[in-house]
């Protein structure tokens, strides 16, 4: 079991990762503001933070956002005046 799973993982078959990698973080976006629009009182603010987040992410696909890039994102924010 543990060999097989270890080749699904290879191969990007494990949880159909190929189904995520098809959509980007500005596509993924767009879709979340409309979500979002009707449900919390800030959507302007909300707006404001993912157009700053796909300035950084936007092309990216989903499933190519990890824990470094999130990291690094977050560190030059920080940097920011």
């Amino acid at each position: 079991m543990l060999a097989k799973r270890n080749l699904e993982i290879a191969e990007r078959k494990f949880l159909d990762i190929r189904k995520f990698s098809r959509v980007n973080f500005q596509d993924f976006s767009k879709r979340y503001f409309e979500w979002v629009r009707g449900r919390i009182r800030n959507a302007k603010n909300e707006e404001g933070y993912i157009r700053r987040l796909n300035e950084t992410f936007g092309k990216l696909g989903l499933c190519d956002i990890d824990l470094a890039r999130v990291e690094k994102y977050m560190a030059q924010r920080l940097r920011e005046p």
